[in-house]
């Protein structure tokens, strides 16, 4: 305890090993993003995931919509390109969001880790 303030260390992590990848927003897993403030995507050896895009929504079976890259209009949905045997941080723009959908360019499966 520090001047009234109690201070620790105490974090939560998740880790999924297995996550559905889709080419669209109906055929991808929804991920409980709320409670945490980062994470990364594994993309496994042998993936033919090539590229990801974001989805988001207040609602685990809610409608999922494109998560934008800044609050400017026109601006691109939130993605990025991706090879096999790496893994990615889940973008800083998503903080905030609920619960999150990725879709691919092709369907494939990711592991994703979060962290409070």
């Amino acid at each position: 305890e520090r001047g009234g303030i109690i201070m620790t260390t105490a974090k939560y992590s998740v880790s999924i090993e297995t996550v559905d990848v889709a080419t669209s927003v109906p055929g991808s897993d929804a991920i409980h993003y709320g409670d945490f403030e980062s994470g990364m995507v594994h993309i496994p050896d042998g993936s033919s995931l090539t590229s990801l895009t974001w989805y988001v929504s207040s609602s685990e079976n809610g409608t999922y919509l494109p998560a934008r890259n800044t609050i400017e209009m026109g601006s691109g949905p939130t993605s990025h390109v991706v090879s096999d045997g790496n893994a990615y941080p889940i973008p800083n723009n998503l903080r905030g969001a609920r619960f999150l959908k990725i879709v691919g360019d092709a369907a494939g499966v990711v592991g994703v880790t979060l962290k409070d």
